[in-house]
């Protein structure tokens, strides 16, 4: 048995384990629920919603638990034999763009023009859909500069009044198919990623097979997103490394790995197959809605778990918050109206994977109601020592309960410890601190409510007061959970009742959870306050990713 088999067999048998511990331990929980008396406003909301956590927030851990990963070889076109170098691909490279800053987008440009590949086989094209005369100025002067055979071209798109344009899914399209663009494949960029010279080298193989031919069922090859202005601590798990590491390779086993919007090469004719062409309309978050109606066509993607390029993350909460915002919202979209279940031509695995990845986003729900009612029951039981949460409040259920987490967590660390231990703590705090973004887009959704978007203010002052409102949920939460702590020891105190320590263990827990966004605020007003004697530098802050806002 080589060391990839014996590896994946001990993964399917701590997930067995796993879900052996999640049912022993639901079928106590309902045991004791039914027929031990409770206090049923505080115990009926828990223990279903509990329930409904447990185990469709473990569902995705146990597929890639027992599916395994898709480990890609790390390959270079210049040692492909087979792929003469006339034969190379000719390849149209876009970089989407709305108000970023032109130094920025600059940048990225100058990275994508010194790509290590044939020169004449790339064109690049600024996509600017904000109509900056000073983009187009930047990329006509670097076109004129460019001598080494390199096509750099500015495409800015007229819009009509009234017109729906679709934001960058619109921008993309409108250089694919009304701009005389004729590339065999096509690469988008986020404005502000710097790719490495290797790009196209790493990733142009992977639409070939092995005796040179090209891979016509290969629609996409989508690589990880890293960024280079996040702390090494990572406080909000911006770099993603359980998804862009193990989570995207169980995707890839697969072979549906999702589109991410960035870092990612598509075959041309790809988009011509789907109807309408190109990029998908119907969610705002078009990239993956797109690979979705790709695979949904018979078509293959591929992910290549190789750093090739690095960007930039959003600088403060609030854009954090408005990117996982429309995360969360486009996948609400699909899930709602465009549910992979009933998507014709996916395949099993296909519509389970894109069905739970909307289906975690509603896992705000029962998480909110676990998070708050611990406290509501100390703040009650305070005053009225009769009541009980349904098992909850006793030593027992810190034993069965700590029995199953110990199972789904080692099983987690074997299908996530690549990413390292760090990244798997920074998600299992994001379950709690992503809840009021994620009710935010759910109730966006459900009473359709349009989804705006504003810019950051500037002024340091209304930053501070825009930073705020953000994590006022979280200070909300804070002061509850405070209150039923005091509570609660004073429950102990007066009654001598030590199993209200279970309870009091649980919100210290979610306090945890939500911690980070209260850090990041701290931490912003430290860095806001001028040094003694020296003159503040004005803030600069832009939202990152807003190509993808409407226009």
């Amino acid at each position: 048995m080589s060391q990839k088999d014996a590896q994946l067999l001990l993964k399917r048998v701590v997930a067995a384990i796993a879900v052996s511990s999640i049912i022993v331990y639901e079928i106590w929980r309902w045991y004791n629920f039914l027929l031990k008396p409770s206090t049923y406003a505080f115990s009926i909301p828990f223990v279903v919603c509990e329930s409904i956590f447990v185990v469709l927030g473990n569902i995705n851990l146990l597929f890639f638990a027992f599916q395994g990963e898709m480990k890609r070889d790390i390959l270079r076109l210049r040692d492909k034999e087979r792929i003469s170098f006339e034969s190379y691909p000719t390849v149209d490279i876009m970089i989407p763009t709305y108000s970023e800053p032109t130094a920025i987008v600059r940048e990225t440009l100058l990275a994508v023009i010194n790509l290590n590949y044939t020169k004449h086989k790339m064109h690049v094209y600024v996509l600017d859909d904000g109509g900056s005369r000073e983009k187009q100025q930047m990329v006509e002067q670097i076109s004129i500069e460019t001598i080494n055979g390199v096509t750099v071209r500015y495409i800015g798109r007229k819009k009509t009044p009234g017109v729906p344009h679709h934001a960058k899914a619109g921008n993309i399209n409108n250089a694919l198919f009304n701009c005389d663009t004729n590339g065999e494949l096509v690469v988008v960029f986020d404005c502000d990623m710097i790719a490495q010279q290797d790009f196209l080298q790493a990733t142009v193989p992977h639409f070939y097979n092995s005796d040179g031919t090209r891979d016509e069922n290969c629609a996409m090859v989508q690589t990880p997103q890293s960024f280079s202005n996040i702390s090494t601590n990572d406080p909000l798990g911006q770099q993603y490394l359980t998804f862009y590491g193990p989570g995207l390779m169980g995707w890839d086993t697969a072979g549906s790995t999702p589109c991410c919007g960035t870092n990612v090469v598509f075959s041309r004719n790809a988009f011509n197959t789907l109807e309408p062409k190109g990029f998908q309309y119907g969610s705002i978050t078009e990239d993956f809605l797109t690979s979705l109606t790709m695979h949904a066509s018979g078509l293959k993607s591929k992910y290549v778990r190789e750093i090739l390029a690095t960007g930039l993350a959003p600088e403060t909460y609030s854009d954090f918050f408005k990117q996982r915002f429309r995360w969360a919202a486009g996948g609400l979209q699909i899930f709602f109206f465009k549910n992979p279940l009933l998507k014709y031509g996916l395949t099993k695995k296909q519509k389970f994977l894109y069905f739970t990845a909307g289906l975690n986003n509603l896992l705000a729900i029962p998480m909110a109601v676990m998070m708050v009612i611990p406290s509501l029951f100390l703040i009650a039981q305070s005053t009225n020592p009769e009541l009980t949460l349904g098992a909850f409040d006793s030593v027992e259920y810190a034993v069965v309960f700590m029995i199953m987490v110990f199972f789904n967590f080692l099983t987690s660390a074997l299908v996530f410890g690549a990413a390292g231990y760090g990244p798997i703590l920074r998600s299992i705090q994001e379950a709690g601190f992503i809840v009021p973004c994620f009710l935010s887009a759910i109730s966006s959704i459900v009473f359709c409510r349009p989804l705006k978007f504003t810019a950051t203010p500037k002024d340091k002052t209304a930053k501070m007061k825009q930073e705020l409102g953000y994590i006022i949920p979280n200070i909300l939460f804070y002061l509850l959970s405070i209150t039923g702590l005091i509570c609660g020891l004073v429950s102990i105190v007066k009654n001598q009742s030590f199993s209200l320590i279970v309870c009091m263990l649980w919100i210290l827990f979610t306090m945890w959870q939500v911690y980070p966004p209260i850090s990041e605020y701290f931490e912003l007003c430290r860095k806001s306050r001028p040094e003694k004697d020296e003159k503040s530098d004005p803030i600069i802050s832009f939202n990152i990713a807003p190509e993808s806002i409407p226009a």
